[in-house]
């Protein structure tokens, strides 16, 4: 497939009250409608009054488009082949990785500072040479959702990888839900103190 965007228009970005810097670095850019083309058609999609296309390879050949207005079964399309998003941005020397799904919580655990990638969906299966190369840039964590879904993969993942699990409070849910309700620096405190708690705390679903 192909993909073009149309009518870029970066006033949008101030809802999601991150920077247009921020976006242009992780490859992200609205849109108010894109066409997909394939080999003998091609499919419009709109979203009014704003979505987001993810460039998930610098080559924009793996993408994601992000409809925040549209009912939840149609928020998100993938024209991917991979559900693995910021090994490239990943640091030597921060001791940690945070294992998220979600590509706003991505982006604003990157801008707090945090090593992180984004797997898009909780069930991926991770391999295990991709949890090996994530190993040699210290310990791995995962903070998804704590809703049913998200604990029992964090579950899964702990007893299968020793990965260590991660829970913000139910009220925002997520990283970016924190970051939007109490600030960057909240944000940034509150998963240093959960990194730094010696005891795992699944919450009751």
């Amino acid at each position: 497939t192909s993909f073009r965007d149309e009518h870029i228009d970066f006033f949008f970005f101030f809802d999601y009250t991150y920077k247009p810097e921020d976006f242009i670095k992780y490859r992200t850019l609205p849109f108010d409608f894109s066409i997909v083309e394939f080999e003998d058609f091609s499919h419009t999609i709109y979203q009014n009054p704003i979505g987001f296309v993810y460039y998930l390879t610098p080559d924009k050949k793996q993408k994601q488009l992000y409809r925040p207005f549209a009912e939840k079964s149609k928020k998100f399309r993938q024209f991917q082949q991979d559900n693995i998003f910021g090994l490239e941005y990943l640091e030597k020397g921060k001791g940690h990785v945070i294992i998220t799904k979600s590509y706003k919580d991505y982006i604003i655990l990157k801008i707090a500072g945090f090593n992180a990638i984004c797997i898009l969906a909780e069930n991926y299966k991770m391999p295990m040479d991709l949890i090996l190369n994530l190993s040699t840039y210290g310990k791995i964590y995962t903070l998804f959702d704590p809703d049913e879904t998200g604990i029992k993969r964090s579950e899964q993942l702990e007893k299968t990888y020793r990965t260590t699990p991660l829970f913000l409070h139910a009220d925002v849910k997520d990283p970016y839900g924190h970051y939007k309700q109490y600030g960057l620096v909240n944000l940034t405190e509150t998963v240093w103190q959960l990194m730094n708690t010696k005891e795992n705390i699944y919450p009751m679903y």
